[in-house]
């Protein structure tokens, strides 16, 4: 199997039928599962592959915080067409039928969840 590695020695990518500039070549067994688990929690450590229960962890964890911050971010993107139509009805004087200082309440702490998810993630940018 050629392979090339991480900076921490983690699979980047794999291949049974190409090589990879800067990488290597795996000649041991292949774990029954490997193809199953996510590559990026398998490590080559003194010429086996070893899978990192702990990387795994994190991977999932990771993995969640960016579903929540998808369910959270369509949420807000949500809650801005009510503002706007909220405003638009006040506007025109027209009756809006939504209890906007419960949707702020939601608001204020779904985007503090989103900050804190963010810096979890190292996301510096919201474009």
């Amino acid at each position: 199997m050629y392979y090339l590695l991480d900076s921490e020695n983690y699979l980047n990518a794999y291949s049974f039928d190409t090589s990879f500039e800067g990488g290597g070549i795996y000649e041991g067994p292949i774990p029954e599962d490997f193809e199953n688990q996510q590559m990026i929690c398998y490590k080559i450590l003194n010429g086996e592959i070893q899978f990192d229960e702990e990387k795994k962890m994190q991977v999932v964890h990771r993995n969640n915080l960016y579903a929540e911050l998808e369910e959270l971010t369509n949420w807000v993107e949500e809650y801005d067409k009510i503002v706007n139509e909220y405003n638009r009805c006040v506007r025109l004087g027209i009756f809006f039928g939504r209890d906007m200082t419960a949707l702020d309440t939601q608001a204020v702490q779904k985007q503090e969840r989103i900050i804190e998810i963010r810096e979890a993630l190292g996301i510096t940018s919201t474009i």
